[in-house]
């Protein structure tokens, strides 16, 4: 997918993943949360051109591959393809959850009427029914749970946030237990894997 940007000095994305960004109802930047255009967008040739010219290691076989071919590289790649067979075979889940240990990332209080043990899609639909006119800054329960969370940021419009913030469980998503960087790196070793 080729590197697009929006307007001169917009937030650059592959053209996937801004089409996914633009399909919205109401289109806003994945990054700062904007408002989207599609007229914005055009193609960002100054990053086409280093991942044309810059070699990455393929993480399975060691060859230095242009970062533009990685994914027909890695779809040839008979060591790619047993890493990738392996990444998707599920281990064991009985380890899933010891709730004794760290924070409570399962259920959730309400924000405005306190209302106890709700998971994310209870959340939402209690805040739906019983105070979608509701105004009031409230902390994310969700967001302040999570160890990158700031438990005192107030969202202006917390029903809002999460629609469009808390669509899926972070716990099917998020090693709780990876920092940052480590985090970083698996992620864009994965996309550069992806087909």
């Amino acid at each position: 997918h080729p590197p697009t940007q929006l307007g001169r000095r917009g937030s650059r994305f592959c053209e996937a993943c801004l089409h996914r960004c633009l399909s919205t109802q109401q289109p806003q930047c994945a990054v700062c949360r904007s408002p989207l255009a599609a007229r914005d967008a055009r193609r960002n040739e100054a990053v086409e051109r280093t991942m044309a010219e810059m070699l990455a290691p393929c993480s399975a076989c060691s060859e230095k591959v242009r970062v533009s071919d990685f994914r027909a590289h890695t779809s040839t790649c008979a060591q790619a393809q047993k890493a990738q067979i392996a990444f998707q075979t599920p281990t064991t889940t009985a380890a899933r959850c010891d709730c004794s240990l760290g924070p409570n990332r399962f259920t959730f209080m309400c924000p405005y009427c306190g209302t106890r043990n709700l998971d994310q899609d209870d959340l939402l639909r209690h805040c739906m029914e019983r105070h979608h006119s509701d105004r009031t800054r409230v902390v994310c329960p969700v967001c302040a749970s999570m160890p990158w969370g700031d438990p005192n940021y107030c969202s202006s419009n917390f029903i809002q946030h999460l629609t469009h913030r808390h669509r899926f469980s972070y716990d099917t998503y998020v090693d709780y237990q990876a920092d940052d960087d480590s985090t970083l790196q698996e992620v864009l070793q994965r996309s550069l894997q992806e087909k």
